[in-house]
């Protein structure tokens, strides 16, 4: 029987090593605190998560003193998230955001400065993209308390998430989601919407979107429809008389845009650079029976 030897590439191989290092052996030379346990969560959750990504290292490089400097710091060693024109994600450096309007790049920088202090954690990502063979090296920041944050990376990268809450008050009935998290797990874009029913006994008589808010993290944009003051659906069934919210939601970060039009959202691309989704989700208040 012919033995044949196990070829293994080299790419394949790193990128082995990379899901095998543990959380702990990613993250390096930081202080117990909160942004050692944030950088513990981030490097677990976004290996176990991404097929195409890889963080290599995370590693603590000191404390802000000069915030104006590490801002252009972070400009010049920026690693975006995004999707190549094969629709594979990978991230995209300083040398290409050329192709991003000036205007967008100095309101880049000036929200980088905004979320800098002195005394801010320096921290310093090594991403693998795994597709292209190339490593890339992001310069961050987190406040001690772990509150505030600033970087490129830290920005506009997002992992999904589907966490809902429903809140009710008399007649109507709130829903609230949460559509995305930083790569630590803190929440980023949120979603509320809430639909107010008209009952007249058993019967829902008319129906209104009360609300409809959609709030962006860092350096990113959220927006959702209808808007408040929007009809809703008077549904009737044999059973039960209910008030429906359809509401659809879009989120964008770095330099993607959303634009809304009267009957749904959809989402404009600005080259690939950054990340978007949309979903939808409904709200129903039923009159008591």
């Amino acid at each position: 029987m012919q033995n044949f030897p196990l070829r293994i590439s080299v790419s394949v191989l790193l990128a082995l090593l990379v899901r095998l290092a543990t959380a702990q052996e990613i993250v390096k030379d930081f202080p117990p605190g909160p942004v050692r346990d944030s950088m513990i969560r981030m490097a677990t959750t976004f290996n176990s998560g991404s097929k195409d990504l890889a963080i290599e290292s995370i590693l603590f490089k000191g404390f802000v003193e000069k915030p104006e400097a590490i801002a252009e710091e972070m400009l010049k060693t920026s690693a975006i998230i995004g999707t190549d024109a094969e629709n594979r994600t990978t991230v995209f450096d300083y040398e290409q955001l050329s192709t991003v309007d000036p205007k967008e790049m100095a309101r880049f920088l000036e929200s980088m400065k905004l979320n800098l202090a002195k005394g801010d954690m320096l921290i310093w990502v090594a991403l693998r993209d795994l597709h292209r063979k190339k490593r890339f090296d992001s310069l961050n920041s987190m406040s001690p308390d772990g509150r505030m944050f600033s970087g490129a990376l830290f920005s506009t990268a997002r992992l999904p998430n589907g966490f809902t809450t429903r809140v009710s008050r008399p007649n109507t009935v709130c829903s609230r989601e949460v559509l995305t998290t930083y790569l630590w797990g803190s929440p980023a874009e949120t979603a509320e919407g809430c639909v107010r029913a008209t009952c007249n006994g058993a019967k829902c008589t008319d129906c209104v979107i009360t609300t409809s808010n959609a709030f962006g993290g860092f350096f990113a944009k959220a927006e959702i429809a209808p808007a408040s003051g929007t009809p809703g659906r008077v549904v009737q069934s044999e059973s039960k008389s209910c008030c429906d919210g359809y509401f659809q939601w879009a989120w964008a970060t770095g330099f993607k845009s959303i634009k809304v039009d009267v009957k749904k959202i959809s989402i404009a691309i600005e080259g690939h650079i950054g990340q978007s989704g949309n979903g939808s989700f409904t709200v129903s208040e039923c009159c008591p029976q």
